[in-house]
C-alpha cells in the first residue's frame, strides 16, 4: 500500500461510485426514453405526414349514406308529384316537376358530399397539428433527457473534482504537518 493509497483512505472509491450511480441513474433514463420514443414516434410521423381523417371505409360509408338519404327523399317527391298529377289530371307538368325534383335532389347530395369532404380535411388538419404537436414534444423531451444526462454528468465531475481537491489537501498538508514536525525537532 502506498502513501497515495494511505491517504486517500477510499475517496477513490467512493467518486467512482459516484460515477458508477450516475451511469447506471443516466443508463435507466435512456432506456425508458427509447421505450418511449419508439411506441410512440411512428404513430405521431404517420400523422403529421399523412393523416387519415375518417380513412376511406368511413368516406365511403358516408358518403353512400348521403347519396342514398337524398335519392330516398328525391324518389319520395317524385312518387308525390305522380299522385298529385294524377289526382288534378295535369299530367303534362310531370315530366317538368321530375326534373326540378331530381335538380334539387342532386344538389343536396353533393352538398352533403361536399359537406362530407370539408370535414374530413379539417379532421386530417387537426390529425396533423396533433402528430407534429407529439413529435414536437418528444424531441423536447429527448433534449430535456439529453440535458439532464448532461447534469449527471457534471455532477460527477463535480464530485470527482470535490474528491481530488481533498485528496491532494491531505497530501499536501501531511507533507507540511510531517515537515513542521521536523522541523521543530531540529
Amino acid at each position: 500500500m502506498g502513501l497515495f493509497d494511505f491517504l486517500s483512505g477510499g475517496a477513490l472509491s467512493r467518486g467512482e461510485s459516484f460515477q458508477r450511480d450516475m451511469a447506471s441513474q443516466a443508463g435507466m433514463y435512456g432506456s425508458q426514453g427509447s421505450a418511449a420514443f419508439g411506441a410512440a414516434f411512428p404513430e405521431y410521423q404517420r400523422l403529421a405526414q399523412a393523416p387519415p381523417g375518417f380513412g376511406a371505409l368511413g368516406l365511403a360509408s358516408m358518403r353512400t349514406q348521403a347519396l342514398e338519404g337524398s335519392a330516398a327523399q328525391a324518389s319520395a317527391a317524385r312518387e308525390r308529384a305522380r299522385l298529385m298529377a294524377a289526382r288534378t289530371g295535369n299530367m303534362a307538368a310531370l315530366p317538368g316537376l321530375e326534373s326540378a325534383l331530381t335538380l334539387q335532389a342532386s344538389r343536396g347530395g353533393a352538398e352533403a358530399i361536399t359537406d362530407i369532404n370539408v370535414r374530413n380535411e379539417m379532421l386530417k388538419q387537426q390529425q396533423q397539428r396533433e402528430g407534429l404537436a407529439g413529435l414536437s414534444g418528444i424531441y423536447g423531451e429527448a433534449g430535456k433527457l439529453g440535458l439532464g444526462y448532461r447534469g449527471l454528468q457534471q455532477d460527477a465531475l463535480s464530485e470527482e473534482m470535490k474528491m481530488r481537491q481533498g485528496l491532494w489537501g491531505n497530501i499536501v498538508g501531511g507533507i507540511g504537518g510531517a515537515a513542521g514536525v521536523i522541523g521543530a525537532f531540529k
